[in-house]
């Protein structure tokens, strides 16, 4: 069983790569769709070389009205998004409407959301260490809210966000985000990109060993803990102690989703949880259900970025 297990354990940030691609050229990106739903359009980007350090993939996805109010659950996946709405913005839960660009910060909880009318957005999902790099805002400002980008004094962004929503399709929108996004990467200041460079490290020793003291994380990032959790602030969004129960969560999901016969507890076991009860607590917080309703109430999944899955 252990040899199955690791096999499966890669790069979290990096499982979109087995279901679609994206021409070896930088200039010409191509989108794969992900299912044949009638009416829902759902693609991911793979992003040029230059980015694949920074961002894990961009996603669209594009709802025609006659589907009508489409609900989904997202889960915690240990990134920060930027949100481009080019049609209705979704609503959380069936309230309040979300921004009509925005950055999503960290989550330790799940959230519902749900179309109203025609849905058309793209999303740019960032690895756990990289927003910081992108925005100088701290990560943590962000951290379990969605904010409205017209909010955050950043005028090009704002520029950007204007532009991808008259732009004539996602691809065109896509390559004014990368155009955005190599521009900010080239101004990055040399101490913010070697700080998190150090965070880097520390999200790779989580995402091998998910159980991984924080004591020894920081010892194997050479600074001090309380350094490590100021690191974590500003680069993540999480603190370290919440990344590792993210990122372990979400090996989890993948271990059900490659092993459905696999009971509760084996996959508490393998993961290093205490016990039992204590997996049952983190189900229960990034899902809202518990154990014995997960199965039927959600589809595992372990792609690791915060967006609709659509259920079959």
């Amino acid at each position: 069983m252990a040899a199955n297990v690791t096999k499966k354990r890669e790069d979290y940030w990096n499982l979109q790569i087995h279901y679609f691609s994206k021409n070896n050229t930088d200039t010409q990106l191509q989108m794969q769709p992900r299912t044949d739903y009638n009416s829902i359009n759902y693609n991911i980007v793979v992003p040029c070389q230059k980015l694949q350090p920074y961002i894990v993939h961009y996603w669209t996805l594009q709802i025609a009205a006659e589907v009508g109010r489409w609900h989904e659950r997202t889960l915690p996946n240990g990134c920060v998004s930027w949100f481009f709405h080019r049609r209705n913005p979704l609503l959380f839960g069936n309230r309040s409407q979300q921004s009509q660009a925005l950055v999503r910060g960290q989550d330790f909880s799940f959230v519902d959301v749900c179309t109203q009318g025609e849905t058309d957005f793209i999303a740019v999902v960032f690895r756990p260490f990289a927003a910081h790099l992108f925005m100088p805002h701290s990560a943590n400002d962000f951290s379990n809210q969605m904010i409205d980008i017209e909010q955050l004094d950043d005028k090009r962004l704002t520029i950007l966000a204007q532009k991808i929503e008259e732009s004539d399709s996602n691809l065109k929108a896509i390559e004014l985000i990368e155009t955005e996004l190599i521009n900010r990467l080239t101004n990055v200041k040399q101490n913010v990109a070697s700080n998190a460079k150090r965070v880097e490290y520390a999200v790779q020793l989580i995402n091998n060993e998910p159980s991984i003291n924080i004591g020894r994380l920081a010892q194997q990032t050479c600074v001090s803990e309380r350094q490590l959790r100021r690191l974590f602030a500003e680069h993540v969004g999480l603190s370290p102690q919440e990344l590792v129960r993210v990122a372990r969560f979400n090996q989890a999901m993948l271990l059900m989703l490659n092993n459905p016969t696999w009971a509760f507890v084996d996959i508490a076991l393998e993961l290093n949880y205490t016990d039992s009860a204590h997996f049952s607590h983190d189900i229960k917080q990034f899902t809202g259900c518990a154990p014995t309703q997960f199965n039927s109430k959600c589809r595992p999944y372990s792609e690791f970025f915060t967006c609709p899955t659509i259920n079959s």
